[in-house]
């Protein structure tokens, strides 16, 4: 059997709680559709409504906080930590 290395398992550490996340916010939504479906089309259209501006919202911070760890990440990698302090209240060490 192969051995995953380090920083594979790192990623897959960092990356777990977000793909949990995302598979939760899905189950969720299937659930709120199946108990509203006997109430008929039209309750059902209002869940799946109320769906979207959710997602989107989800989706705006998601992609600022993509964006802030990619500013981060290139003021430490210039920089060092002095670099990435000015973008950052407290200290990444």
């Amino acid at each position: 059997m192969r051995k995953i290395p380090e920083d594979k398992k790192e990623i897959i550490r960092i990356a777990a709680p977000a793909v949990l996340e995302s598979l939760i916010s899905v189950v969720i939504t299937t659930i709120d559709t199946r108990m509203i479906s006997p109430l008929g089309s039209a309750a059902v259209s209002a869940v799946s409504m109320t769906t979207q501006p959710k997602l989107i919202f989800l989706l705006i911070f998601f992609a600022l906080g993509t964006t802030a760890s990619v500013f981060v990440s290139q003021a430490l990698g210039k920089k060092g930590q002095k670099g990435s302090q000015r973008l950052l209240p407290f200290n990444p060490s």
